[in-house]
């Protein structure tokens, strides 16, 4: 037995918290593609970006972008997953699925806020590209691609505790959210990653006839973010956070997740090790 689909977060997941660190997983990302396990990146980055690190882990679409807000196919669109070969090529526009709230309308929400409470906030909008960096840690060139966004607003929250539960109340009363992830509070639609895992799982086709039940789908992250795209998995992967926290997910035997692992090390050692702890013990059974 082996997985039909892995899906991971990026930051603080497949990458080192701080240096973005990755070579340890590239080992094993070539072992998953010879044993012809698709890796599905879903993360909080852009299409810029993630389109970037693609090339760097050797993988290629499907994947997802800003929280479950963008979902990219391969220009390929029918068919089932196989394994990734690199094809360095761009996704066409058309092969997207949207499923977030239009960046306009939600930077049009915080700037009205703004004037009407002057709370104290910074949203990547608000940011000069040398500002994104020394918030963020990212080189320039990654930086501008973290700006290029469609669906979500990274921010970070300046005011008091009892103003930011007052934002989340109004953002949530005109259809947004506001989420918090790893580094910074994410205001978005009413989308997450799993809903755009499970779209991608049944709707899309790419698993060709196969039905979920039938499906053994592993999931990656550290932050809150991805909670419930770890919730949604067969087997759920808990990375430590930043500060070596983690979530607390709880395994349900008759549901999602059926099975719950704690990563001992953070990224990418972490991501590396108990994705090669699965393959053993899958095939095991």
């Amino acid at each position: 037995m082996k997985p039909d689909c892995i899906f991971t977060d990026m930051d603080g997941t497949v990458l080192g918290h701080s240096d973005y660190e990755y070579a340890p997983v590239l080992p094993v990302l070539e072992q998953l593609a010879e044993e012809g396990i698709p890796v599905v990146v879903n993360s909080s980055k852009t299409y810029a970006e993630i389109a970037t690190w693609l090339e760097k882990l050797n993988l290629e679409p499907p994947f997802i972008s800003e929280n479950g807000g963008v979902i990219y196919l391969p220009s390929r669109a029918q068919g089932p997953i196989q394994a990734q070969v690199p094809i360095r090529a761009q996704v066409p526009a058309g092969n997207k699925q949207i499923l977030g709230t239009p960046y306009p309308q939600i930077r049009a929400f915080m700037q009205q806020v703004r004037e009407e409470f002057d709370w104290q906030f910074e949203g990547f909008g608000d940011m000069s590209v040398d500002r994104v960096v020394e918030t963020t840690g990212l080189a320039t060139k990654d930086a501008e691609q973290a700006m290029q966004r469609e669906v979500t607003e990274p921010m970070l929250w300046h005011d008091s505790e009892e103003s930011l539960e007052a934002f989340i109340q109004l953002a949530e009363r005109t259809g947004l959210q506001v989420v918090r992830g790893g580094r910074f509070y994410h205001v978005m639609g009413q989308h997450d990653k799993a809903k755009a895992m499970n779209w991608l799982l049944t709707e899309s086709g790419l698993l060709g006839q196969k039905q979920r039940e039938n499906v053994c789908v592993v999931a990656l992250g550290d932050g809150n973010n991805d909670r419930a795209m770890l919730e949604a998995a067969d087997i759920a992967v808990v990375l430590p956070a930043g500060n070596f926290s983690s979530l607390e997910i709880d395994a349900k035997p008759d549901g999602y997740p059926k099975q719950v692992i704690y990563a001992q090390k953070a990224a990418p050692e972490g991501w590396a090790e108990t994705v090669r702890r699965i393959l053993k013990d899958l095939k095991g059974r």
